[in-house]
């Protein structure tokens, strides 16, 4: 069975300083079928700036907004 891709899926919180360090490790496994799915969950830093930080993986990001009670 081929496998086309992996999907993985996170969940962010204010982890602008770690976000790159994530995508690059990953980067470095030999496998480069990877499709990133980053669910913002209410971050108030930058941590979603992610325009071209791969250029071998796909990279999606969903903003959940989270509503003040």
């Amino acid at each position: 069975m081929k496998i086309d891709y992996i999907a993985i899926i996170t969940p962010l919180y204010n982890e602008e300083k770690n976000v790159i360090n994530f995508i690059n490790h990953l980067e470095l496994q030999t496998n480069h079928n990877f499709h990133l799915y980053f669910i913002n969950d209410g971050s108030t830093d930058s941590t979603l700036n992610l325009g071209g930080v791969s250029k071998s993986m796909l990279v999606n990001s969903v903003n959940r907004e989270i509503e003040n009670k």
